[in-house]
């Protein structure tokens, strides 16, 4: 039996559901507080799932899922790891003073800006910090280490420059502060020579010191064919001794820090700046400082007939027509790389391709937002995911501007209890959405899968497609694995003789990237070094293969990681042609029956009682930003409520 795309997997986990805490029949009363299921451990000491067998939940459900949004204080945000006051250092005349209600804080005024340093705490690999006094808490991806101390400031074209600097080590974090627009860029390396064997190539601060010194960034406005241009970077390697290929990333989210501040992550890993990949990033068409309209995931134009028929492959050729015309050093092939939104930019840019694109990563795509990916799962909408997506990033504009993020002020962190309490989605409308939002304001105009979902599904325009191509995603990505799915599915029928490959790990939405903090753990389970070896051994190589001609192995057509026995597989197709498909049938007493067996009489029923005002929560600790370890996490507290009805298989046996 292999796993469906989206959908219930193996386990059957629910894909619709409401944010819920620890709640069993009662929406308002704690229910059982159940501990996981006991994971096993091999010879060798590895946890693995328990043993198993097919669990089918059946209910009326709503599904959950808030971005972690970084959120834009009402002064500008500095994180400042120091356990006491007394850890601050004043050099730099500023005035630094003890928040007057909230402990633990402190303000720092520069000129006249204010700038808020705050205590942080570490939490599961995350660091946590406020984002102003109102007591609403952000949440910020960073390296867990030791207090840091304030020592300098300085101020070069509107941004200020706070470094701070760690006892007894080589290490320092420099955090550079957008006054204009209460914009958070943070970053901290430590100081390594050129060829230091000792350089992390999976780090980002160890990656983000090496661009700094290896590395000169130019910003263009970059005009496309109906005349609107568009914000772009490139960093160039210094050494002009030989060409180096392109490589592209265009984003919707902002690809700030602008003028002449470098970008705290600006590839992937090392590897490509070791390399001496030339790397350009790219505000697309209407977000941030590119000037234009923003239509999201804005349909693809197949018969272009004049220069204001414009879409995210049309830009994508015209931004490689005009660096191949005005950035030196290159060796005329260019690849092109994106996550989440940015993969389907990279979908789209594949599509109609510039002849210089040799390779195209497309990662975690957005694929068809109503039939799987983030917005919808099969359909049913993705409440507090897009509540909270919608708000947080999708603000409207009215001229370039550097993008800033911003988190709604729940007042809970308990998201069950926050959307139960708003009611129908008027009420949520009424009272997220208080100025226009075309991302939510659109969803609400569209309940069905009418024309303007219709058109912006990218699997109808995959066609005729000459890169390369590898799609990339995780098991266990709570946005995009539908679209990471189909969308290698739909490249390998429709554009036969390409080189299209799958690989799928066990990551969590974007995470191959990383391989710090939380991002190869889920639960109970461990699956560190995934990332690395992906980076490493799988990324690296396909875009060497094609870029420089640099003899790799072949790839396989799917790397695919196993979780059942913790281990990568390489496979000839997709789904495995040795892959045997087994349906199952609803039966009597609970019972998951093999579709051979003798089907109970068509006059049996089950039924359960739905109650919209206690919906069946899709977690145990529903937190906002919700809880990502969803995916494995013990379902005992929903299969117990008796609005939910639950079929077992027997045992699963190898075959």
């Amino acid at each position: 039996m292999e796993p469906q795309e989206g959908g219930f997997g193996f386990h059957g986990r629910p894909h619709y559901s409401q944010n819920g805490g620890n709640r069993t029949g009662d929406a308002r009363t704690p229910g059982l507080k159940l501990g996981p299921a006991t994971p096993e451990k091999d010879g060798k000491g590895t946890i693995r799932p328990p043993s198993s067998s097919v669990r089918v939940g059946m209910s009326k459900m709503r599904n959950p899922k808030i971005r972690s949004l970084a959120a834009a204080g009402l002064g500008l945000l500095v994180v400042l790891l120091s356990p006491s006051p007394s850890f601050l250092q004043d050099t730099s005349g500023a005035i630094v003073r003890e928040h007057p209600e909230i402990e633990g804080v402190y303000q720092v005024k520069l000129d006249e800006s204010k700038i808020i340093i705050q205590q942080v705490y570490f939490k599961d690999g995350v660091l946590r910090t406020l984002t102003d006094g109102d007591g609403t808490v952000s949440v910020w991806n960073a390296v867990e280490g030791e207090p840091y101390r304030f020592t300098t400031t300085s101020e070069r074209n509107g941004v200020f420059f706070l470094t701070f600097e760690q006892d007894d080590s080589g290490a320092y974090s420099r955090y550079h502060v957008v006054n204009e627009k209460t914009r958070l860029d943070t970053r901290a390396y430590k100081l390594r020579g050129f060829n230091d064997p000792e350089a992390d190539p999976y780090s980002r601060s160890d990656r983000l010191g090496y661009i700094e010194r290896q590395y000169q960034k130019s910003q263009h406005l970059v005009p496309m064919r109906d005349g609107v241009r568009l914000m772009t970077h490139v960093y160039s390697p210094l050494d002009t001794s030989e060409t180096h290929p392109i490589l592209i990333f265009r984003d919707p989210y902002g690809i700030e820090p602008y003028d002449d501040v470098y970008r705290a992550s600006v590839l992937p890993s090392l590897f490509f700046a070791k390399a001496g990949y030339i790397l350009v990033y790219q505000d697309i068409r209407g977000r941030a400082r590119s000037e234009g309209s923003f239509d999201f995931l804005a349909p693809y134009i197949a018969d272009k007939k004049t220069p204001s028929d414009v879409d995210e492959s049309s830009d994508a050729y015209d931004t490689v027509e005009w660096l191949l015309a005005n950035v030196p050093n290159h060796n005329g092939r260019v690849g092109v790389w994106g996550s989440s939104y940015p993969g389907f930019t990279a979908a789209m840019a594949a599509i109609g391709a510039h002849p210089a694109v040799k390779a195209v990563s497309i990662q975690a795509p957005m694929g068809d937002l109503f039939l799987g990916d983030d917005g919808h799962h099969n359909g049913a909408f993705y409440l507090s995911h897009y509540a909270g997506y919608s708000y947080g990033i999708w603000v409207n504009r009215d001229e370039p501007a550097p993008f800033h993020g911003r988190s709604f002020p729940y007042g809970t962190p308990d998201g069950y209890d926050f959307f139960l309490n708003l009611g129908p989605l008027d009420n949520i409308t009424a009272a997220m959405f208080k100025e226009p939002n075309g991302i939510w304001d659109e969803a609400m105009a569209h309940e069905t899968y009418d024309s303007y979902w219709q058109s912006r599904s990218i699997y109808r325009h995959l066609l005729g497609i000459k890169p390369a191509v590898m799609v990339v995603g995780g098991w266990y990505d709570g946005e995009d694995l539908l679209g990471t799915l189909r969308t290698y599915k739909t490249i390998e029928k429709h554009n036969p003789g390409i080189q299209n490959t799958l690989t799928m790990g066990p990551w969590m939405h974007s995470a191959w990237n990383q391989t710090y903090g939380r991002n190869e753990k889920r639960g109970p389970f461990s699956y560190d070094g995934t990332s690395a070896f992906y980076m490493e051994k799988v990324e690296f190589p396909f875009f060497e293969a094609h870029l420089r001609g640099v003899a790799t192995p072949a790839p396989p057509e799917a790397l695919v990681y196993d979780t059942g026995i913790d281990a990568w597989e390489s496979y000839e197709s997709w789904p495995p042609v040795r892959a045997e498909r087994r349906k199952f049938v609803f039966s009597e007493q609970g019972r998951l029956a093999s579709a051979g067996e003798s089907p109970p009489p068509r006059t049996e029923y089950d039924e359960f009682v739905s109650d919209p005002a206690k919906p069946v929560p899709y977690s145990l600790t529903p937190d906002i930003p919700y809880n990502r370890d969803y995916f494995v996490e013990d379902q005992r507290f929903a299969s117990s409520r008796p609005d939910v009805l639950v079929y077992v298989s027997e045992p699963l046996t190898e075959g």
